[in-house]
């Protein structure tokens, strides 16, 4: 119901409490939970709604956004206190302006709350049914309701839309933020560089109404806050775009994914566990937890958490595994076998990350994976790959600068193959020290090869798909 000029309507307002304190029954309280038979002279006597500067202003209580009328919200004047009417008759559930709200303090705050909680929801629509077949007077109190399902309707559509770039965004593996011009007040700019995130919803914009309004809305309000002073963003309002949003949504689909694939293992019975750990940008070492496991679509392989390492001893790792796996309700006793590299915190024979796993799960099948200890050498015909496993061998300069004489010496190489091409990552322990520096001098120096180039990936892409992941997802997070 709007009202002229900001004033109440005197239909209701200027009720005359007295008069119906005095039809009422004697045993009949308005201000408690009435019984189905007396909704009708519940509703008869609510809202009782005064004009009041003391000790809060009417015109702000009892009207809502447009000058629309709080139909729901009564005050009683014996015990001062706010109550809601359309709870107190139907809700099953108990919430202050049920008991009756009198901390004026932050009353019109709580007034605002109140009327998009979803008790407060329901009691409406029970309310509308139960008014359906009522009088006029009763169904203006839809005309809230319905411009309330129409604000929501709008909110769910803007918010799919940022739903649906957001996993764009992390299907292609891009960054979410920009540097800076992230404010609202800027996005009228389109000079300007405001992030993947915010630059493809500008995109939208120019083909869809929804997100046009919406972002059109929220960069004026900011732009006239930003003018006052009052900051960059969009105010109180719901904007959708801020970083809060997108982090909350990519928690959300965090869960989903999480649930959906502890729901596959939990179907499989059984699984084994990939772990890892790589420094990230920061030089914080993270750990991939790998799951897999063996359904009706084939072999599966999953990444289900990257977790930053507190501590590098086995035990640590073993408890960081055995809490993800509660986390996400899986059980330890169905993990058959692990992989991991021959580190001694992860293979060794009393401490390591298996032999306490091993504690928890008895009968585990061990693999030690060794990724960096293969070597291609490029220009041979046929092309050729040596690889061999530190456990049997050792994992120093010296065994690394072994397997490639074995592989030179191997007979595969043509007489006319003058050229040496070395690709490795920089593992220093391994690959770049003075060792294979000396190996390739000599190679030269003897004349093996004319010229030997060793060629170092450039950090953070020597790493396998799931270790790539982890500077990705830390950045994104």
């Amino acid at each position: 119901m709007k009202l002229k000029n900001g004033q109440i309507n005197n239909d209701i307002i200027g009720r005359d409490f007295g008069s119906a304190l005095t039809n009422m029954s004697s045993d009949f309280s308005y201000f408690k939970k009435p019984k189905s038979l007396a909704l009708g002279e519940f509703f008869d006597f609510h809202p009782h709604q005064l004009h009041l500067t003391h000790p809060f202003k009417s015109s702000k209580v009892f009207l809502g956004k447009n000058n629309i009328q709080r139909r729901w919200l009564t005050y009683d004047e014996h015990s001062e206190k706010l109550f809601c009417s359309v709870c107190l008759a139907f809700s099953s559930e108990r919430n202050i302006f049920i008991d009756g709200f009198n901390t004026w303090s932050h009353v019109y705050q709580r007034v605002q709350e109140h009327e998009i909680i979803k008790s407060h929801n329901l009691s409406s629509e029970a309310f509308l049914n139960y008014s359906s077949k009522k009088t006029i007077d009763y169904r203006l109190f839809s005309e809230h309701l319905h411009k309330k399902k129409i604000e929501v309707t709008k909110n769910r559509n803007i918010l799919q839309r940022v739903i649906d770039v957001i996993k764009l965004i992390g299907k292609r593996g891009l960054s979410y933020r920009g540097h800076r011009n992230e404010g609202a007040d800027s996005l009228n700019d389109s000079t300007l560089d405001h992030g993947n995130f915010l630059d493809i919803l500008l995109l939208l914009k120019k083909y869809d109404v929804v997100l046009s309004e919406h972002i059109d809305s929220i960069t004026k309000n900011a732009s006239v806050n930003h003018k006052k002073g009052k900051g960059k963003g969009g105010g109180a309002s719901l904007i959708f775009i801020s970083k809060t949003t997108v982090n909350m949504v990519i928690d959300s689909i965090s869960y989903l994914m999480k649930k959906s694939i502890s729901d596959e293992i939990r179907d499989a019975v059984m699984f084994s566990v990939q772990l890892d750990t790589t420094q990230d940008i920061s030089v914080q070492d993270q750990c991939s937890i790998i799951l897999r496991y063996v359904n009706y679509k084939g072999i599966q392989e999953r990444l289900l958490a990257v977790i930053t390492v507190q501590q590098s001893t086995g035990k640590s790792f073993s408890d960081m595994f055995q809490g993800v796996l509660a986390d996400n309700g899986l059980d330890v006793m169905k993990c058959i076998g692990n992989a991991t590299d021959g580190a001694a915190n992860m293979q060794g024979q009393f401490n390591g990350f298996s032999a306490w796993l091993e504690k928890s799960t008895p009968n585990q099948m061990e693999l030690s994976v060794c990724p960096h200890m293969s070597f291609a050498l490029i220009d041979l015909s046929p092309f050729m790959l040596f690889l061999f496993l530190s456990l049997q061998s050792g994992r120093g300069g010296n065994q690394i600068a072994l397997c490639l004489m074995q592989a030179i010496n191997s007979g595969h190489l043509s007489f006319y193959k003058r050229h040496l091409t070395v690709w490795s990552d920089n593992c220093a322990g391994q690959l770049k020290n003075r060792m294979l520096l000396f190996l390739c001098i000599w190679l030269v120096a003897n004349g093996t090869f004319d010229t030997i180039e060793h060629t170092f990936f450039i950090s953070g892409y020597s790493y396998s798909a799931s270790d790539r992941d982890f500077a990705t997802i830390e950045k994104r997070a």
